[in-house]
């Protein structure tokens, strides 16, 4: 049962008696949900119908201390960041699923609902020994980061389980998930070239990203290996410190 439900974030469309109250009874719906679960982990994912559409359900767990003492200094909730970037994505025309609302408890408990994106799938169905075969979508796709980075949109955990795409779909269209941790502004080459080493795949996105950015990708393909390495170092050291961070929240 949960105590003290409020909506934070509503799609216009949305805000209607009846939807409401179909929001209300949502949270404990997840909680007994035994089919349509995407994921389970320290977040869940949940696909199911509210107002007879497919949508996705985040649900995110309390928020330890140290994100709650964040927090009171006017640092939003994972929930309400995600619904804010992504409807900042779509202002500037970039592809996400569309945000629609919000839910949070009192005790800290906050779902995100989004539009289900039906036929599209994750990057991480393309392993990195694939890449050869898949120059075409990979061109694409550094095209598609270096747009996000021209206008401003930057995503801190570009990996390939944060992009979806449809392998039926030529030329390809891209979906960015998992907004809460973004930043909008401007993007320069470092901070760039930080998104395609999360992605890795052996160098394969920087021509079209440098082409799309106006850059000379043999000038800062330097850059581009030293970021590389230090992104492999990064992820050494995340996963030592994961039991930490989660117990953090972090």
């Amino acid at each position: 049962m949960v105590d003290a439900l409020s909506i934070v974030r509503l799609t216009p469309a949305w805000d209607t008696p009846a939807i409401r109250e179909e929001l209300a009874a949502l949270p404990q719906a997840i909680e007994q949900a035994t089919d349509g679960v995407i994921y389970r982990g320290r977040n869940t994912l949940t696909r199911l119908t509210v107002a007879g559409r497919e949508i996705v359900a985040k649900a995110f767990p309390p928020p330890q201390t140290l994100i709650k003492r964040l927090q009171r200094f006017g640092r939003e909730a994972k929930p309400v960041r995600a619904f804010d970037h992504a409807t900042a994505m779509q202002r500037l025309g970039i592809g996400t699923p569309e945000p629609l609302a919000v839910l949070t408890a009192a005790d800290g408990r906050g779902w995100y609902l989004c539009a289900w994106a039906e036929g599209y799938t994750t990057f991480r169905r393309v392993s990195s020994d694939q890449v050869s075969e898949h120059q075409p979508l990979c061109s694409a796709l550094g095209t598609f980061i270096g747009k996000m980075h021209r206008l401003g949109a930057y995503h801190f955990d570009s990996t390939p389980g944060n992009i979806l795409y449809r392998p039926d779909q030529l030329p390809p269209v891209f979906l960015v998930v998992d907004c809460n941790r973004m930043r909008f502004g401007r993007i320069g080459v470092w901070q760039g070239l930080r998104s395609l080493a999360q992605l890795d795949w052996h160098g394969r996105l920087l021509e079209s990203y440098c082409a799309e950015r106006g850059w000379d990708a043999a000038r800062i393909r330097w850059q581009y290996r030293l970021r590389l390495t230090l992104e492999r170092w990064t992820r050494r050291l995340k996963s030592f410190t994961r039991p930490l961070r989660r117990k953090l929240d972090l």
